[in-house]
């Protein structure tokens, strides 16, 4: 899924119409038990550092994190077919 979709810049809150999208995703999920799912968290190549985030690895693991969180608790994904990974400056997503 998009970043833009999920995320407001510099944010691991997801938003609105992010939720909706995991929703679906879910909703596959839940219908195919035998899927794992690795979330890659990813951020732009602008570097960052915030009282929240040391820098972007930070951030995109708690994009990836949030993603998962709302997967198991909201829709009832078990965790132990949820993976978070964080990518960050390592691997950015280029500014559009």
């Amino acid at each position: 899924m998009s970043d833009k979709l999920l995320f407001k810049s510099a944010s691991a809150a997801v938003e609105t119409k992010g939720i909706e999208a995991l929703k679906v995703l879910a909703d596959v999920l839940n219908k195919n038990n035998d899927i794992d799912i690795l979330v890659e968290g990813h951020t732009d190549n602008i570097p960052i550092r915030t009282a929240l985030y040391h820098d972007n690895w930070d951030l995109s693991a708690a994009r990836a994190i949030s993603i998962v969180r709302i997967l198991t608790d909201e829709y009832n994904i078990a965790p132990t077919r949820l993976t978070a990974s964080g990518k960050g400056e390592y691997f950015p997503r280029p500014q559009t």
